[in-house]
């Protein structure tokens, strides 16, 4: 079913309440849903971005009613243009409380210091989080998001790794839920540096709901007075994103950035069974001429 796209113009909260109160007869009341997608990532992925979970909520709306709503956070550091071209549909969480959805996406963003709780957008992230467990029914969180959400939370600090865990990852299920009814495992992207301990998670309340192999936990929950729904990989990734952030680390190793001494990716059906190891080779700055695509890619 189409997802429909509220605009910041539409969504005072007595134009909301008024809405919820005209939407229909009682028995159709649970089939409506609003969520708000909080989305973080840098200019020139914010876009394609919020096309791709459009595209998952479409895809698993069936027969629910889907409003969809979208937030930017005022501390993310974004371009003038960008702004510009996000004022159509973003609007800032300053009424969260007053108009609450029924859930929020919280996606990954580009990390710029050394720790999450010293990014410039963390008080304002975690004030958030905090409102959607207040307000709302529930919270899904990819990758940094989902890492940030555990470390407010519980005290769960992610680890770096040597290496980038960066392909289609098998998953398997690993706990009953009704999260998993009629779950089929397949692969499973991630494109990420760090990952949090599975044991660390289960002692803090967590179900680790999929396991991706050697990449590790992949989603996993706490459900208890607020569902929250968290995955270390990108569930919304489109089919070539994956190749695109390789290329663009590869770029960015080639123009003068930190040498990726390998890369980690799983059995995609191209590269036969089991993980390989992707060596780069730098060379002089000069040798590579980074074409623009590789700047529109997380």
């Amino acid at each position: 079913m189409p997802v429909t796209l509220l605009r910041p113009s539409t969504q005072t909260p007595t134009n909301l309440r008024e809405r919820r109160l005209r939407r229909g007869a009682v028995r159709d009341r649970g089939r409506r849903l609003r969520i708000e997608l909080v989305n973080n990532m840098p200019d020139a992925a914010v876009f394609s971005t919020q096309r791709q979970f459009i595209r998952l909520l479409e895809e698993a709306a069936a027969r629910f009613d889907v409003t969809l709503g979208f937030l930017t956070l005022a501390s993310v550091s974004r371009g003038d243009e960008a702004r510009s071209e996000m004022a159509a549909l973003y609007r800032a969480p300053t009424d969260f409380a007053a108009a609450p959805p029924d859930a929020i996406i919280v996606t990954g963003a580009e990390p710029r210091a050394p720790e999450l709780d010293q990014e410039p957008y963390w008080r304002e992230l975690t004030n958030l989080f905090d409102a959607a467990r207040a307000h709302a029914h529930a919270t899904l969180s990819s990758c940094l998001a989902a890492h940030a959400y555990v470390l407010h939370r519980d005290g769960v600090r992610r680890r770096r790794y040597a290496r980038k865990w960066s392909g289609l990852y098998q998953t398997e299920i690993v706990a009953p839920h009704r999260l998993t009814e009629g779950l089929i495992p397949g692969p499973s992207p991630h494109s990420r540096w760090n990952g949090l301990g599975e044991s660390e998670l289960v002692a803090k309340g967590y179900l680790v709901l999929t396991r991706a192999g050697e990449a590790g936990v992949d989603m996993f929950a706490r459900d208890d007075d607020h569902l929250a729904l968290l995955f270390q990989g990108h569930p919304e990734y489109d089919g070539d994103t994956l190749a695109r952030e390789y290329r663009r680390d590869v770029g960015r190793t080639l123009n003068g950035g930190r040498l990726y001494q390998s890369f980690r990716f799983a059995h995609s059906g191209a590269l036969g069974k089991g993980p390989v190891s992707v060596p780069i080779v730098t060379h002089p700055r000069e040798s590579y001429d980074q074409s623009e695509d590789l700047q529109e890619v997380r």
